[in-house]
C-alpha cells in the first residue's frame, strides 16, 4: 500500500504559512490605523492607475461586476454548503471541517476587523459601484481564498485520491508488452524494481488531475480580490489583509484540527 501525505506531516509548513499571514494581517492592520503615509501614498496611486485604466477598458468593469457576484455572500455560502456536503457523503470528515469552519470564521473575522478600522472606501468622481460598508479589509478578497480557492483545492485533491484509487500504481502490468512489465532490450525489465514505474506514473496523473482541477478556482480566488481594485471599492492593501485573513484562517485551522488516518492507495 502507498500511504498518501498525512496532514501530520504537513503540519509544520502549515503552521509557518498561517503565521506569516497573521504577521502580515498584523502589520497591514497597524499601518492602516497609524495611517503610515508611504502605505496611504502608495495605495493612493494604485488606486489611481487601476481606476483610470478600468475607465478605458469596459469589458474589465463588467467582467468585474460578473466576479463580485459570484464572491457574494450567497454564491458563497452554496460554494460552501456543496463542496462541505460532497466530502461528508465519501467520508472525508476532516476536510469537510475545515471547510466549513473556515468558510464560517473567515468572513466573521474579516467583519470584526472593518468594525475596528473602520477605514474609509475610496471615492471616485465617476465611480462604478457604491459601497456603503468599511473598507479594511476586504470581504470578498477573503472569500475569494477562504472559499472558492480552499474549495477548489479540496476537490482537487479528492479527484487525484479518486483517480489513484480507481487506477492504481500497477495499473500498467494489467497491459503486456506496455507497461512497467515489458523489457525493453538495454534498459533491463521494470520486474527489477516492483511497482515503482506504475506508481510514478499514477502519482503523475494523480496530480495532473489535481492541477486541473485546482488551477481555474485558484484564479478565480485571486481574481475576485482583484476585482474590487477594478470597480474601486477597496484600496489594495485592503485586498492584500483579506488574503491575509483567509490564509491565516486556513492555516489555523487545518492546523488544530484532529489528524485521523490517511487514504492509501493499492501497490497491486
Amino acid at each position: 500500500m502507498i500511504p498518501a501525505r498525512s496532514a501530520a506531516d504537513q503540519r509544520p509548513r502549515i503552521v509557518a504559512a498561517g503565521l506569516s499571514a497573521a504577521v502580515a494581517l498584523a502589520v497591514l492592520t497597524s499601518m492602516v490605523l497609524l495611517e503610515w503615509a508611504p502605505l496611504v501614498g502608495s495605495d493612493l496611486r494604485i488606486d489611481t492607475a487601476v481606476h483610470e485604466w478600468a475607465l478605458r477598458t469596459p469589458v474589465a468593469v463588467e467582467v468585474s461586476r460578473w466576479l463580485q457576484t459570484i464572491g457574494d455572500p450567497v454564491p458563497s455560502t452554496v460554494a460552501v454548503l456543496v463542496t462541505t456536503g460532497l466530502l461528508l457523503a465519501v467520508r472525508r470528515w476532516r476536510l469537510a471541517l475545515t471547510v466549513a469552519v473556515v468558510g464560517a470564521v473567515a468572513p466573521l473575522l474579516t467583519d470584526v476587523l472593518k468594525g475596528v478600522v473602520d477605514r474609509p472606501r475610496p471615492v471616485w468622481e465617476v465611480p462604478f459601484e457604491t459601497v456603503d460598508k468599511a473598507s479594511f479589509p476586504s470581504g470578498h478578497a477573503t472569500g475569494g481564498i477562504a472559499v472558492w480557492m480552499l474549495c477548489g483545492i479540496v476537490i482537487g485533491s479528492l479527484c487525484r485520491d479518486i483517480a489513484l484509487q480507481r487506477t492504481g500504481p500497477g495499473a500498467a502490468t494489467e497491459r503486456p508488452g506496455r507497461g512497467i512489465a515489458a523489457e525493453r532490450p538495454g534498459r533491463g525489465t521494470a520486474t527489477e524494481r516492483p511497482g515503482h514505474g506504475s506508481a510514478t506514473g499514477s502519482g503523475r496523473r494523480g496530480t495532473a488531475i489535481s492541477v486541473l482541477v485546482t488551477s481555474p478556482f485558484v484564479v478565480l480566488g485571486f481574481a475576485i480580490g482583484l476585482s474590487r481594485l477594478v470597480l474601486g471599492v477597496h484600496w489594495p492593501s485592503d485586498v492584500a489583509a483579506g488574503w491575509a485573513v483567509a490564509v491565516a484562517i486556513t492555516c489555523v485551522t487545518a492546523a488544530l484540527l484532529p489528524t485521523g488516518p490517511h487514504p492509501t492507495y493499492p501497490s497491486h
